[in-house]
């Protein structure tokens, strides 16, 4: 028998009922959080790959999900015991849920028990990515559903090539309008991950946080990689941490600009 979940503010309402009770002590909150975490049930190591990490986590987090119908079903685990916590309350929220609902649903209930007060500013932002990933899942399987006319693209990839290699062609296509080499063999670019349904998260810094271009290039970048026929969505990570140096330019580079 097919077993639907509460409604999603039902279960809102619960978690910040049940949490009231540590409005005014952050350690208990805490470590009910982790008691939470704890009753989740194990992942299976095989999901543990880099293929089903989280990206813009400081905790490593693994995601997998399961499509029911028009309801998709979630499991998790994490390397951290408060991580893990949150990770639990979102599956709690979301696992089960009709895909329009995960996609689209206004969560208050992180706002509703102070949870980004008391977790601090990393994990808020690693909270926030766990929710985007589930939601762009979501928002892509209710694409595909819906669409009901073929559409027709003509292929950017050569045969054989692989996602991956077709986001990098797609990102040598953007340049530093003040060098004449592009982004990529400048070694501008962190990480690359294609996750589950082509979702791709691009990791990329500037060579200096003042730099003239720094809301062109990561947009330009964004673009190129979306306009890839088989990408569903991108999301690019700007970052200083570690900060740019040369030594990370490809030897195509440094010929070019004279290093060599």
């Amino acid at each position: 028998m097919d077993i639907q979940p509460a409604p999603i503010n039902a279960i809102q309402d619960e978690i910040i009922q049940t949490f009231a009770v540590f409005a005014d002590d952050r350690e208990a909150m805490l470590h009910y959080l982790m008691e939470l975490g704890d009753q989740m049930p194990p992942l299976a190591d095989t999901y543990k790959t880099e293929k089903y990490r989280i990206p813009g986590c400081m905790s490593a987090v693994w995601l997998v999900h399961t499509l029911e119908k028009d309801r998709l079903v979630w499991e998790a685990d994490s390397n951290t015991a408060i991580t893990k916590g949150l990770i639990s309350l979102l599956i709690r929220v979301l696992s089960g849920q009709k895909l329009s609902t995960i996609a689209h649903s206004e969560l208050y209930f992180i706002e509703g028990i102070g949870m980004r007060q008391v977790i601090g500013s990393q994990r808020s932002s690693g909270l926030a990515s766990m929710l985007k990933q589930m939601r762009l899942t979501a928002l892509t399987y209710q694409q595909q559903l819906t669409d009901t006319q073929p559409v027709s693209v003509a292929p950017t990839a050569t045969p054989g090539e692989s996602l991956q290699d077709q986001v990098v062609q797609a990102i040598k296509q953007v340049y530093d309008p003040e060098l004449p080499v592009n982004i990529y063999e400048l070694g501008l670019i962190y990480a690359i991950h294609v996750y589950p349904l082509n979702n791709v998260h691009i990791v990329m810094t500037l060579t200096s946080p003042s730099c003239p271009a720094a809301e062109m290039i990561p947009s330009q970048v964004e673009s190129n990689v979306r306009a890839l026929p088989d990408v569903n969505e991108v999301h690019v990570e700007l970052t200083f941490d570690p900060p740019y140096t040369t030594d990370r330019m490809s030897e195509e580079a440094k010929l070019a600009l004279g290093f060599l």
